[in-house]
């Protein structure tokens, strides 16, 4: 019987730690979650007063502009969603929505091409180096994490173009 109790014991003791380590909730990431709220685009070194009043009207307009495709992308994916959980889905509609998905990111990705050249010309070599070189991880999944896997902030370069 004591040996019962002493192996129930031990389970418990190594099971334990393990369920509670698994039940944490969201946890930190593995990325660089919560970074600077500003971005790479404003630690450009010797950017002048100018410049960077110049970089945030761009990056606001930018935004808003951006923020009107991810609304219509949502929407398209709704409706994608919607014609092919539907009876009697109708492939002509679903091709045309596809067509309009593809449209929408082709010309997301042409402002945010003219929105980093636009950028890029505020600067000078030395700043274009710089900006070249750092701005490109936001895109890449650096500082933003999903769901389960971490905390979602922003980190380096979230602020910059091309997001």
């Amino acid at each position: 019987m004591k040996k019962t109790v002493l192996l129930f014991a031990m389970a418990i003791i190594f099971v334990l730690p393990a369920t509670l380590n698994a039940q944490q909730g969201q946890g930190y990431g593995s990325g660089k979650g919560m970074g600077d709220k500003q971005g790479t685009c404003h630690m450009i070194p010797d950017l002048t007063p100018e410049q960077s009043e110049q970089i945030e009207t761009l990056r606001v307009a930018h935004l808003k502009e951006m923020q009107q495709y991810r609304n219509k992308v949502r929407e398209n994916r709704a409706r994608y969603k919607t014609l092919m959980t539907t009876d009697g889905a109708n492939p002509d509609e679903i091709n045309a929505n596809i067509d309009e998905f593809t449209s929408l990111k082709n010309k997301m990705m042409k402002e945010r091409t003219a929105h980093r050249l636009e950028i890029r010309s505020l600067l000078n070599e030395g700043q274009k180096v710089y900006f070249d070189q750092h701005s490109g991880k936001a895109r890449k999944g650096m500082g933003r994490m999903q769901g389960g896997r971490g905390m979602r902030g922003t980190g380096p370069g979230s602020n910059c173009p091309g997001r």
